[in-house]
Protein backbone atom coordinates (compact mmCIF):
# COMPACT_ATOMS: atom_id res chain seq x y z
CA UNK A 1 0.00 0.00 0.00
CA UNK A 2 1.81 3.73 -1.06
CA UNK A 3 2.02 6.31 1.31
CA UNK A 4 -1.30 7.81 -0.55
CA UNK A 5 -3.24 5.10 -0.53
CA UNK A 6 -2.40 4.72 3.65
CA UNK A 7 -3.10 8.74 4.01
CA UNK A 8 -6.31 8.12 2.14
CA UNK A 9 -7.31 5.68 4.31
CA UNK A 10 -6.64 7.22 7.07
CA UNK A 11 -8.81 10.22 6.49
CA UNK A 12 -11.58 8.53 5.40
CA UNK A 13 -11.18 6.11 8.86
CA UNK A 14 -10.56 9.83 10.85
CA UNK A 15 -13.80 11.06 9.15
CA UNK A 16 -16.11 8.05 9.75
CA UNK A 17 -14.77 7.83 13.40
CA UNK A 18 -16.17 11.47 13.46
CA UNK A 19 -19.61 10.63 12.45
CA UNK A 20 -19.65 8.01 15.00
CA UNK A 21 -18.75 9.78 17.90
CA UNK A 22 -21.07 12.82 16.95
CA UNK A 23 -24.01 10.08 16.32
CA UNK A 24 -22.66 8.85 19.76
CA UNK A 25 -22.95 11.88 22.02
CA UNK A 26 -26.70 12.85 20.32
CA UNK A 27 -27.78 9.74 21.49
CA UNK A 28 -26.70 9.72 25.01
CA UNK A 29 -27.69 13.46 25.60
CA UNK A 30 -31.16 12.50 24.41
CA UNK A 31 -31.42 9.50 26.69
CA UNK A 32 -30.50 11.04 29.80
CA UNK A 33 -32.88 12.66 31.76
CA UNK A 34 -33.17 14.57 34.49
CA UNK A 35 -35.52 13.34 37.86
CA UNK A 36 -35.84 13.48 41.41
CA UNK A 37 -38.17 10.08 41.27
CA UNK A 38 -36.51 6.39 41.80
CA UNK A 39 -36.30 4.57 38.69
CA UNK A 40 -39.53 1.88 38.35
CA UNK A 41 -38.69 -1.96 37.48
CA UNK A 42 -37.55 -2.57 34.19
CA UNK A 43 -40.21 -3.84 31.90
CA UNK A 44 -40.09 -7.86 29.80
CA UNK A 45 -38.53 -7.59 26.48
CA UNK A 46 -40.45 -7.14 23.52
CA UNK A 47 -40.41 -9.10 20.71
CA UNK A 48 -37.58 -8.01 17.95
CA UNK A 49 -38.51 -5.48 15.02
CA UNK A 50 -38.38 -6.58 11.40
CA UNK A 51 -34.90 -5.78 9.75
CA UNK A 52 -34.61 -2.09 8.46
CA UNK A 53 -34.42 -1.52 4.17
CA UNK A 54 -30.54 -1.59 3.48
CA UNK A 55 -28.28 1.95 3.60
CA UNK A 56 -27.01 3.63 0.78
CA UNK A 57 -23.14 1.79 0.40
CA UNK A 58 -21.60 5.24 0.98
CA UNK A 59 -19.44 7.93 -0.86
CA UNK A 60 -15.61 7.27 -0.78
CA UNK A 61 -13.23 9.85 -0.45
CA UNK A 62 -10.04 10.70 -2.71
CA UNK A 63 -6.68 12.30 -2.35
CA UNK A 64 -5.28 14.09 -4.88
CA UNK A 65 -1.71 15.45 -4.47
CA UNK A 66 -1.20 19.62 -5.18
CA UNK A 67 1.54 21.88 -5.05
CA UNK A 68 2.43 22.24 -1.27
CA UNK A 69 -0.04 19.67 0.11
CA UNK A 70 -2.90 17.81 -0.74
CA UNK A 71 -6.73 17.90 -1.70
CA UNK A 72 -9.06 15.40 0.44
CA UNK A 73 -12.98 15.05 -1.41
CA UNK A 74 -15.39 13.08 -0.02
CA UNK A 75 -18.49 13.99 -1.96
CA UNK A 76 -19.07 17.63 -2.53
CA UNK A 77 -16.79 18.41 -0.03
CA UNK A 78 -13.42 19.34 -0.64
CA UNK A 79 -10.21 20.17 2.02
CA UNK A 80 -6.46 21.37 1.44
CA UNK A 81 -4.34 19.83 3.76
CA UNK A 82 -0.84 21.77 3.73
CA UNK A 83 2.10 19.88 3.57
CA UNK A 84 4.00 19.98 7.33
CA UNK A 85 7.84 21.79 7.51
CA UNK A 86 10.92 19.29 6.94
CA UNK A 87 12.36 17.79 9.90
CA UNK A 88 15.58 18.45 11.08
CA UNK A 89 18.07 16.40 9.66
CA UNK A 90 19.48 13.33 11.59
CA UNK A 91 23.14 12.57 12.70
CA UNK A 92 25.59 11.09 10.12
CA UNK A 93 25.92 7.37 10.36
CA UNK A 94 29.24 5.95 11.04
CA UNK A 95 29.92 2.53 9.22
CA UNK A 96 32.78 0.92 7.53
CA UNK A 97 32.83 1.96 3.67
CA UNK A 98 32.57 -0.87 0.79
CA UNK A 99 34.61 -1.42 -1.70
CA UNK A 100 34.80 0.26 -5.13
CA UNK A 101 32.87 -1.15 -8.00
CA UNK A 102 33.36 -2.09 -11.18
CA UNK A 103 33.01 0.55 -13.85
CA UNK A 104 30.27 0.39 -16.09
CA UNK A 105 30.33 0.60 -19.71
CA UNK A 106 30.32 4.22 -21.45
CA UNK A 107 26.47 4.43 -22.97
CA UNK A 108 25.55 6.06 -25.98
CA UNK A 109 25.60 9.94 -26.49
CA UNK A 110 22.53 11.73 -25.94
CA UNK A 111 20.65 14.06 -27.81
CA UNK A 112 20.98 17.78 -26.73
CA UNK A 113 18.98 19.22 -24.66
CA UNK A 114 15.95 21.21 -25.04
CA UNK A 115 14.79 24.01 -22.26
CA UNK A 116 11.57 24.05 -20.93
CA UNK A 117 10.34 27.24 -19.46
CA UNK A 118 7.42 28.10 -16.94
CA UNK A 119 5.16 30.91 -17.92
CA UNK A 120 2.64 32.47 -16.16
CA UNK A 121 -0.10 33.97 -18.03
CA UNK A 122 -1.04 37.27 -16.62
CA UNK A 123 1.38 37.27 -13.56
CA UNK A 124 0.48 40.52 -11.99
CA UNK A 125 -3.11 38.84 -10.73
CA UNK A 126 -1.06 35.56 -10.12
CA UNK A 127 -0.57 36.04 -6.13
CA UNK A 128 -4.54 36.15 -5.77
CA UNK A 129 -5.76 32.46 -6.37
CA UNK A 130 -4.11 29.76 -4.66
CA UNK A 131 -2.43 27.75 -7.40
CA UNK A 132 -2.37 30.13 -10.53
CA UNK A 133 -2.37 28.76 -14.39
CA UNK A 134 0.98 27.88 -15.26
CA UNK A 135 1.94 26.91 -19.24
CA UNK A 136 5.19 25.25 -20.05
CA UNK A 137 6.79 27.44 -23.15
CA UNK A 138 9.70 24.29 -25.32
CA UNK A 139 12.88 25.55 -26.52
CA UNK A 140 11.23 25.54 -30.05
CA UNK A 141 8.55 27.65 -28.89
CA UNK A 142 5.78 24.99 -27.94
CA UNK A 143 3.27 26.07 -25.39
CA UNK A 144 1.65 23.69 -23.51
CA UNK A 145 -1.49 23.91 -20.94
CA UNK A 146 -2.75 21.20 -18.63
CA UNK A 147 -6.16 21.65 -17.95
CA UNK A 148 -8.46 19.61 -14.95
CA UNK A 149 -12.10 19.92 -13.91
CA UNK A 150 -12.74 20.60 -10.20
CA UNK A 151 -13.72 17.49 -9.34
CA UNK A 152 -9.76 16.38 -10.52
CA UNK A 153 -10.93 12.54 -11.12
CA UNK A 154 -12.27 12.65 -14.70
CA UNK A 155 -11.54 15.90 -17.14
CA UNK A 156 -7.65 16.32 -17.38
CA UNK A 157 -6.09 17.00 -20.56
CA UNK A 158 -2.96 18.66 -22.19
CA UNK A 159 -3.14 20.85 -24.82
CA UNK A 160 -0.93 22.82 -27.21
CA UNK A 161 -1.92 26.35 -27.18
CA UNK A 162 -1.50 28.25 -30.35
CA UNK A 163 -1.26 31.95 -31.51
CA UNK A 164 -4.70 33.00 -30.08
CA UNK A 165 -6.56 34.80 -27.49
CA UNK A 166 -7.26 32.65 -24.11
CA UNK A 167 -8.85 33.27 -20.79
CA UNK A 168 -7.82 31.22 -17.46
CA UNK A 169 -9.39 28.79 -15.97
CA UNK A 170 -7.81 29.59 -12.27
CA UNK A 171 -10.23 31.38 -10.78
CA UNK A 172 -9.35 34.87 -11.99
CA UNK A 173 -10.65 34.98 -15.65
CA UNK A 174 -6.92 36.23 -16.24
CA UNK A 175 -7.44 37.24 -20.45
CA UNK A 176 -3.89 36.75 -22.59
CA UNK A 177 -2.34 36.31 -26.10
CA UNK A 178 -0.56 33.08 -27.02
CA UNK A 179 2.22 33.95 -29.56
Amino acid sequence: MTKMEKLERFLHLLLVAAAVGTLLTLVITACAGESDEPQGETGERGEPGTPGEAGDSGEGCTVERVELGAVVTCGNASVFVRDGDTGAKGDTGVGVAGEAGVPGRDGVDGAAATGVTLVTPCPDTAASVLYPERLLRFADGAVVAFYSSPDWMYNRLVTLIVGATYVTTDGRACQFVAE
